[in-house]
């Protein structure tokens, strides 16, 4: 049985937060625990109402792509494979993709994401067991649309290869 997460530990582990910097939306259900399908149907609605958005501009992605090659090649070696999380149509994985001349995967927890090109519905909480200590790096832009960001970079963390990077862009 998994242990349901309770909108009061999230509130406990954020108190200290200023809400003018930072804001944990509660989708709670009546018991007071996070109401996951609320979640993702809220960040579904969210989805479909900017899907025709891309992402971050291709140049943008192209100095982070010139960044991850000077890291790695620092170390001896070639970045093997980036994640993008809340990804919506794919644009930001594309591009490091052609920068990078890698396979870079995307994430969406909405339906939509199927479809686009290298994107995967999934929820950025969670970690797909290939995913662990095998990554080369994790842009997003979504962090603010985490119900838990400690959990979420945790999980993004745990996939992080040695001399692995974490992007993270103001959404």
């Amino acid at each position: 049985m998994t242990r349901k997460i309770k909108n009061t530990d999230i509130k406990e582990k954020y108190k200290d937060l200023n809400e003018d910097e930072y804001r944990i939306l509660s989708y709670s259900d009546e018991e007071g625990n996070l109401d996951y399908q609320k979640y993702v149907d809220k960040q579904t609605e969210l989805n479909k109402r900017k899907l025709h958005l891309n992402g971050p501009s291709p140049q943008l992605i192209e100095q982070l792509s010139w960044f991850v090659n000077m890291e790695w090649y620092s170390v001896g070696h070639k970045p093997t494979m980036g994640l993008c999380h809340g990804t919506r149509n794919g644009s930001e994985q594309e591009n490091f993709s052609k920068f990078l001349n890698i396979p870079v995967i995307g994430t969406d927890i909405s339906y939509t994401a199927e479809q686009f090109p290298d994107t995967i519905q999934w929820d950025f909480h969670e970690v797909k067991e290939e995913w662990l200590g095998a990554v080369s790096f994790i842009f997003s832009n979504s962090l603010d649309h985490s119900y838990d960001p400690i959990k979420c970079l945790n999980a993004w963390m745990s996939c992080i290869s040695s001399n692995g990077k974490i992007f993270l862009q103001r959404g």
